[in-house]
């Protein structure tokens, strides 16, 4: 696939699903920087897998790895941020990525905690996107679970990444004391970390 018939998809897609989201922009951006064939991507934290769908259109033939429990447990209840407080939201946004990816065989989705997929997903990824639960202890544990599973020169980031710390608190404090300055921020409050 050329970049005109990307783009055309891409663009196809934004008009679509009337998506707002921007982070896929950021991430197919640093994936590109790597001047490297792209042949895994884990996403964690998927909801309705709005981000998947681009990098999917952007590297069709990498092995996608989409992370989510789909799941109202009493932490993500009183978490900092919850998507919904209601279950069907829950399950209407899994049938949605199954329905999506259904036919795609290089799409693994894991209805697990982003810990117990952990062990289910192959060394040496190329991007891991964090966008689950955004409480510290969470983000905390998400990167010290998947930046070893990161290839050397890939990539891990996250989202909601706020400088002024004032909302989604946990994601920084985390980031920023494990990572420390060693991450650059773009667009739509992604941090990404190149591991060296």
């Amino acid at each position: 696939m050329n970049l005109v018939q990307i783009q055309s998809l891409l663009l196809r897609e934004i008009i679509l699903t009337k998506s707002s989201c921007y982070r896929w922009s950021v991430l197919i951006s640093a994936l590109d920087s790597l001047q490297k064939p792209v042949y895994s991507i884990v996403e964690i934290g998927v909801n309705q897998a709005d981000c998947s769908r681009f990098l999917r259109l952007c590297f069709p033939l990498a092995h996608l790895y989409l992370i989510d429990p789909w799941e109202l447990g009493s932490t993500y209840r009183a978490s900092d941020g919850p998507i919904t407080t209601k279950e069907s939201v829950m399950e209407k946004a899994f049938n949605k990525v199954q329905n999506y990816f259904q036919n795609d065989s290089n799409t693994h989705i894991l209805r697990k905690t982003s810990k117990e997929a952990s062990f289910l997903v192959p060394d040496s990824i190329d991007l891991v996107f964090i966008d689950g639960n955004h409480d510290y202890d969470f983000v905390k544990e998400d990167i010290e679970l998947w930046l070893p599973k990161v290839r050397s020169g890939g990539i891990l980031a996250g989202h909601d990444y706020d400088l002024r710390g004032e909302r989604f608190s946990g994601v920084k404090r985390a980031v920023d004391e494990l990572l420390g300055s060693n991450i650059s921020i773009g667009k739509d409050s992604v941090w990404l970390y190149r591991k060296g």
